[in-house]
């Protein structure tokens, strides 16, 4: 059975990081850091929602270029979903911990390793989608990612079995 971190007797504040995403993977590991990770009022639990803004694309067929109201529309979508993902964790957490929601554009596995760095966060927590081999060899795994680079130790909680 896993054990929860330690907490000390002087309540030294602790910051963990919770990629989300809206996902049923991501409210299973919302899930589990509310269980495990919320310990004390000085704990904070860091959601980071990560977005890749419209870019330009082209091809022989056609091109794409946003305008201004595109990548507002697109970030405001974010900013909801974010907002939303930060009131269902806090109902989980029942007031045990603060939460901190976080919206950055970019590459995932990237942009969740500096997240973590800059909460200077003890542990990540991510869910897994539960990609098939090939799946996660054509289309790249975050979970996998982050466990082979991220300097911080990665909890990855994977969907239960059927």
């Amino acid at each position: 059975m896993a054990s929860a971190p330690s907490t000390s007797s002087t309540s030294a504040q602790r910051n963990f990081v919770v990629a989300v995403d809206a996902s049923p993977a991501a409210s299973l590991a919302m899930r589990w850091a509310a269980d495990w990770l919320c310990r004390a009022q000085t704990d904070t639990i860091h959601l980071v929602h990560v977005h890749r803004p419209p870019e330009v694309t082209a091809s022989d067929m056609a091109h794409y270029v946003p305008t201004a109201a595109d990548i507002q529309r697109e970030r405001q979508f974010h900013t909801d979903v974010l907002n939303d993902t930060v009131a269902k964790f806090k109902a989980m957490a029942g007031g045990r911990c603060q939460c901190q929601g976080h919206l950055v554009a970019g590459d995932a596995r990237e942009a969740i390793i500096a997240a973590a760095d800059k909460a200077k966060a003890e542990v990540v927590v991510v869910g897994s989608r539960g990609l098939s081999p090939v799946a996660r060899a054509l289309l790249g795994s975050v979970s996998s990612y982050l466990v082979m680079h991220c300097p911080q130790p990665v909890v990855v909680i994977k969907p239960p079995q059927h």
